[in-house]
């Protein structure tokens, strides 16, 4: 929090200012300068780059203006506050808790300064609830439309921060002194938001529209490309020979003059050896079927010879 007003000391009664931050390896926005301007008077109470207390992997010059170049002179001449915690503490000589601090979208600011402030006023906040619109007011838009000042030319550089801090201060001045106009300026801005929108709507529609279509078609060139679904041909019966059915349980239409036995002798040999077991199966079976007969002889002890009739003389065992 900022620190609260001590009794015989005076400080701001309200004060614009404005940060630059650069990337850092976590993400997180680091402090790279500070300006401070009296609300009042314009007295440039603070201009100074900030010795990052974090390593800087994103300078954004072109939103930043700070140079590489810039940052490593002034460190190296010392002209530079020592990290976000000096920067704020020379902020402190200037303000207090009673102090209104002025900016665009100053919770960033904040944020970089690792500040807590209740007494703020932001042009981008007031514009966005008075217009009642979604769309975020740049400053370089506020300035532009309200004062006809433009900012924010510098095609390297890109932003000033001393030029964005002095902006924005005339802004909320104006807005101050001339309430009127700016209600006509809020009415405008929600004309435009609402042909936005219908923009939008219209457009989102067409793109809907489109990407139905799209996949129509694609769909039907896949269809296209399928081959057509196999229908087989309708059987006919012969009269005279009718259908016939092979070992393989297949169905086959023949006309009258077929020669069914030359034909068919191939497939039923060939089901019948399917069927048949082999020599070895077969050897083995007629044992097992024999030996009844077998263990019958041996019991009465005759002597069984390979060329035994076991059909005959079985019968007499």
């Amino acid at each position: 929090m900022t620190p609260n007003p001590v009794p015989g000391v005076t400080k701001r009664h309200a004060v614009a200012i404005d940060c630059e931050m650069g990337g850092t390896q976590d993400g997180h926005p680091e402090l790279l300068q500070l300006v401070a301007v009296d609300y009042h008077t314009g007295e440039v109470l603070i201009n100074s780059l900030v010795n990052p207390a974090r390593k800087i992997t994103m300078l954004h010059t072109e939103s930043s203006g700070i140079t590489k170049r810039d940052l490593y002179e002034a460190i190296i001449t010392g002209n530079v506050l020592d990290g976000w915690q000096g920067a704020r503490n020379l902020l402190y000589n200037y303000i207090d808790a009673d102090t209104i601090l002025i900016g665009h979208a100053l919770k960033h600011d904040l944020d970089a300064l690792r500040m807590i402030h209740t007494k703020v006023v932001d042009p981008q906040v007031i514009g966005k609830r008075i217009s009642k619109a979604n769309r975020v007011l740049s400053l370089k838009t506020l300035a532009k439309d309200l004062l006809q000042l433009d900012i924010q030319n510098d095609k390297i550089r890109g932003h000033h921060c001393l030029e964005d801090t002095l902006a924005v201060r005339a802004v909320v001045h104006w807005i101050i002194n001339n309430p009127e106009p700016f209600g006509v300026w809020t009415e405008k801005i929600l004309e435009e938001e609402a042909v936005r929108r219908a923009r939008d709507e219209v457009i989102k529609e067409q793109q809907i529209a489109a990407s139905r279509k799209a996949k129509m078609l694609q769909q039907a060139n896949d269809e296209a490309k399928k081959p057509p679904p196999f229908i087989p041909p309708p059987v006919k019966k012969n009269k005279n020979k009718g259908t016939v059915f092979f070992a393989d349980e297949s169905e086959h239409e023949c006309n009258p003059d077929y020669d069914h036995e030359a034909e068919m002798q191939p497939k039923y040999f060939e089901a019948a050896e399917a069927a048949l077991p082999s020599e070895s199966e077969e050897e083995e079976g007629y044992y097992e079927d024999q030996e009844p007969y077998i263990q019958a002889a041996e019991d009465s002890g005759v002597e069984c010879t390979e060329d035994w009739d076991w059909g005959e003389s079985g019968q007499q065992l």
